[in-house]
């Protein structure tokens, strides 16, 4: 097995800096619609909170350019059911058990996934990036408040890798935020080293941060190891349902 993470990919264009700043007042308002407010927050507080609040939700905003990174704790392990209890459990020295997910939470929580990039792409092109294992790439794409397209990237070891998109008829997707052709092809897995080099490869020709292909507000390694994976140069934002 490999890791798993997610994260929202959102097309600021030329606007960079101040594309950035409408995006950041788009999550506040998109959550205050939903009846939850909250304020920037330094690392230590977010990790603490989303551990001890259950009703909490966390956005990192990656820096300005074309595209932006944007990680959110609901679609991380922060949102696993038990999570908490498990990493108490871990801490505590006792052995970490794995208890069967929550097939209802997980729905509630991809409709909220959902719904949220569904306001973001009312005003920004926006996809939902997934990489399962380490290896496989998926992403929906999300215009005009709604979801219109996936992109599909399934890496095979010592293997050329083809991308699959596909759009609904009618979508105009804007040619500056360009995708690969159905049927392109990026590099070559070595078998010898465990890397995502091929996802840097589609990274770099669609535009996105290469290390955004590596990023989740948490990455689950092998199932048991979660780790905390925001960098520095991060925004963080913290949101609780209101009194």
């Amino acid at each position: 097995m490999g890791v798993d993470f997610s994260n929202y990919q959102v097309f600021c264009g030329d606007s960079l800096e101040l594309g950035r700043n409408q995006l950041i007042d788009l999550i506040h308002s998109t959550m205050h619609e939903i009846g939850m407010h909250g304020d920037r927050v330094s690392r230590d507080k977010a990790d603490y909170v989303l551990q001890t609040q259950r009703t909490t939700r966390c956005f990192g905003v990656g820096p300005a350019g074309k595209w932006v990174t944007i990680l959110d704790s609901l679609s991380s392990v922060y949102g696993e059911p038990h999570f908490c209890h498990e990493r108490g459990d871990y801490y505590d020295g006792d052995p970490l058990v794995i208890l069967e997910p929550d097939l209802g939470a997980e729905l509630l929580r991809q409709q909220s996934c959902k719904s949220f990039l569904s306001s973001l792409s009312k005003i920004f092109p926006s996809v939902w990036l997934q990489v399962l294992d380490g290896m496989g790439v998926g992403a929906q794409l999300y215009l005009s408040g709604r979801e219109v397209g996936i992109l599909s990237y399934p890496t095979k070891i010592n293997g050329f890798n083809t991308v699959e998109v596909r759009f609904e008829n009618g979508t105009i997707w804007p040619n500056s935020a360009r995708f690969p052709s159905s049927g392109d092809t990026f590099g070559q897995r070595d078998p010898s080293r465990y890397e995502l080099q091929d996802h840097l490869a589609l990274a770099r020709y669609i535009g996105w941060e290469q290390d955004s292909v590596t990023l989740g507000f948490t990455i689950d390694h092998e199932g048991t190891n979660w780790e905390f994976s925001v960098p520095e140069n991060y925004d963080l934002f913290l949101f609780d349902v209101s009194p």
